[in-house]
């Protein structure tokens, strides 16, 4: 969790919302500012709570994807591989990456995933600042 307190200190100084800023921009800001907000709350998580999540590599990886979020780096969302025919070599090599997301349409998912079994940028444990989680303390299940 020494990233959280690295990724805080690089980014706070970036954050200063202007009101000549475009919608747009201000939009990107919030996303930022959720992402960062994530950060401290896992920060504030138990020493013992933190390192079980650490554990998981699905986790560290969404983890990640949060820190991107703060850091203003969002990911870039990849239409469907299988429709464009853009093969599954190009997923192989996209699937653990952070700064990807989407990479299947619903219909080809199956497709997808028998040549490509990694499922951390499309089917699970994926991140968007405007999600609820449970680390927030208002997740309801469902």
């Amino acid at each position: 969790m020494l990233q959280i307190v690295a990724t805080l200190a690089d980014v706070s100084e970036e954050l200063r919302p202007d009101k000549s800023n475009s919608l747009a921009t201000r939009a990107r800001y919030t996303l930022q500012i959720n992402a960062l907000d994530d950060l401290i709350k896992l920060h504030k998580l138990p020493s013992a709570q933190q390192l079980q999540l650490l554990q998981s590599p699905a986790f560290r990886l969404m983890l990640q994807k949060i820190t991107n979020y703060a850091r203003g780096q969002h990911p870039v969302q990849v239409g469907c591989l299988v429709c464009s025919g853009n093969g599954l070599e190009l997923a192989r090599q996209l699937g653990a990456d952070p700064g990807w997301t989407g990479l299947h349409c619903s219909e080809h998912a199956e497709a997808f995933h028998a040549g490509v079994p990694e499922k951390r940028n499309c089917c699970e444990l994926d991140y968007h600042p405007d999600r609820d989680y449970w680390w927030r303390g208002n997740h309801v299940p469902g």
